[in-house]
């Protein structure tokens, strides 16, 4: 058997005496190198050309051209400009090595050399040459992050700047509001009813601000107040200080400052004033920006006992947004805004929203503000795909309605259409609906033909009997020409989702999981029906009755 050739760091050795060539190539063999030999400067550059050495060691006084020209030469190359160089070479004059350095060289040795000599330094400028493409690919994929980041940053912007919109006196209140906020370091309350996009209004007031390039962070106090602190440093405060550091420099935003148990407020009030004392003796603090968000008035809730006094008092500025009703003006260009951003989502041209649907709009009170607009007009697409958009009395009054089911959430939209939490109208059973548009089929056939194919498809879905196969409720065709089906709704997570939060299952779950995919299969081919698409973000683990896992 042939011994293995080392697969570590290629070296070429360069240098017209045969001897000094073959005395260097013994000291560096055994080294784990790949070593390679030329004996002038004009091989030495063919052969960088064609394998890219890591290292090259060279000589200065050659016929023809000379080791200094050839350091040129390789420097000035784009293969081989990252080699790294080390002079080898008699001459003893300061000025012919600092000339060789200002060449790209990275080191120069004087023969005769030392064996240990020439393998320490090999070694160490190989190390720093490693060191250094490390750094280069980690500062690329920085680069890249940072840029992924910007790029998020510009979109969340892009989604949330819709609440500005508008030119009556209440949005542009709201507006200078806002530019002043961003002004300042100042922790804020940013205060209105439910539904009223605070967050929107936090992120505005960031964007603005010196801070608008670093982090955005959000903390949902009614999920931090579901655990008891000990305080700002350890225990189970831990999430909320990792949060801290990961908004230094920016903003940390808290979304619901009214749902923080009194224990929690205590942590709150401990943390704004280590904030507040930048500039103090010790540790220096986070430089972090706070803006909390209430849907309740502050001090009525202090008046009732549930804001301790010493919370109301650090948060000494509130910014108030109006309820929706007081800026029906806005509507327009706020529906449009809505609309134009759901329709990009979708993957479809934006519809016009008709002059009737606008007076509806102007016309209703709107108590769940901005969020219900929202609501309302994802509903009124979702079964629309013309040019003109009509948003019916029946959204404005218990929701939109598909057969006899009552549409009540979005809950997802996918290339196909999209998923609707749903309730029957007479049972209050929920469902899970999903809504097939015609046009996103992609059939040629004609509109009874493929009605026709949809009700063949849901007819042997729905002769599926194994339990661990989603039940098939109904299956129908919307007044706007939209496919639907109704289907159980589950309460759970899909395995991808599970596995991206807890990591991987274990062993003895994967086989039990998976035997129940596999009788569900099993009756599907029984049937001749083919699923195509068995991956972990289509096996959804609920909860079924008293059984879990299922």
């Amino acid at each position: 058997m042939k011994p293995e050739k080392p697969h570590g760091p290629q070296i070429l050795l360069v240098d017209d005496n045969p001897t000094n060539l073959q005395v260097l190539y013994q000291t560096l063999d055994g080294q784990g190198y790949r070593l390679l030999a030329a004996k002038s400067g004009k091989d030495a550059l063919s052969i960088a050309e064609r394998v890219t050495p890591d290292l090259i060691m060279l000589d200065v006084m050659m016929p023809g051209m000379d080791g200094f020209e050839t350091c040129a030469r390789l420097k000035a190359g784009t293969r081989t400009r990252e080699s790294a160089v080390i002079f080898l070479s008699a001459l003893t004059e300061a000025s012919d090595k600092v000339r060789g350095l200002e060449l790209g060289a990275v080191d120069f040795v004087n023969k005769p050399f030392q064996a240990e000599e020439v393998i320490a330094r090999v070694r160490t400028h190989l190390t720093i040459r490693d060191l250094e493409k490390r750094l280069r690919t980690r500062n690329g994929e920085l680069e890249h992050e940072l840029t992924v980041a910007q790029e998020l940053l510009r979109e969340a912007r892009h989604r949330t700047d819709g609440v500005l919109l508008g030119d009556s006196d209440a949005v542009q209140h709201l507006r200078r509001e806002i530019d002043d906020a961003s002004r300042s370091d100042q922790t804020i309350v940013i205060s209105g009813p439910s539904g009223s996009d605070h967050e929107a209004v936090a992120r505005a007031i960031h964007h603005q601000s010196s801070r608008g390039a670093r982090g955005f962070i959000c903390v949902n106090c009614l999920s931090v107040s579901d655990h008891t602190p000990t305080s700002v440093e350890t225990g189970s405060a831990s999430d909320v200080r990792i949060k801290v550091r990961l908004a230094e420099g920016g903003t940390l935003y808290m979304e619901g400052i009214q749902h923080l148990r009194q224990e929690w407020q205590r942590v709150v009030v401990e943390l704004l004033r280590t904030l507040e004392a930048r500039g103090g003796p010790g540790a220096p603090p986070p430089d972090v920006r706070v803006i909390v968000s209430a849907t309740r008035d502050i001090d009525e809730e202090m008046a009732a006992g549930r804001i301790l006094p010493e919370l109301r008092r650090v948060l000494r500025r509130t910014l108030d947004i109006v309820p929706l009703r007081a800026r029906l003006e806005d509507l327009p260009v706020l529906a449009h805004h809505i609309v134009q951003r759901h329709a990009e989502q979708a993957g479809r041209a934006a519809p016009m929203i008709s002059e009737e649907s606008l007076e509806r709009l102007r016309a209703y009170r709107w108590p769940g503000n901005m969020g219900e607009l929202r609501s309302v007009l994802e509903c009124a697409l979702a079964t629309n795909d013309g040019p003109v958009l009509e948003v019916g009395e029946q959204l404005l009054d218990g929701g939109l309605r598909v057969g006899s089911y009552r549409l009540i959430e979005r809950l997802g939209s996918g290339g196909m259409g999209e998923v609707w939490l749903a309730q029957h109208q007479l049972l209050r059973r929920p469902a899970a609906i999903k809504l097939v548009r015609q046009a996103a089929a992609g059939s040629t056939e004609d509109g009874p033909a493929l009605r026709q194919r949809f009700a063949r498809e849901a007819q042997a879905t729905a002769e599926l009997q194994s339990p661990h196969t989603v039940q098939l409720y109904d299956f129908g065709v919307s007044d706007t020409g939209s496919f639907y089906y109704v289907m159980e709704r589950l309460r759970g997570m899909d395995l991808q989702r599970m596995i991206e939060r807890y990591g991987p299952l274990s062993p003895d779950l994967a086989v039990f999981l998976l035997k129940q995919v596999c009788r569900s299969l099993a009756e599907a081919h029984a049937l001749g029906l083919v699923h195509r698409d068995i991956k972990p973000a289509n096996l959804f683990v609920c909860r079924l009755g008293s059984e879990f896992d299922f």
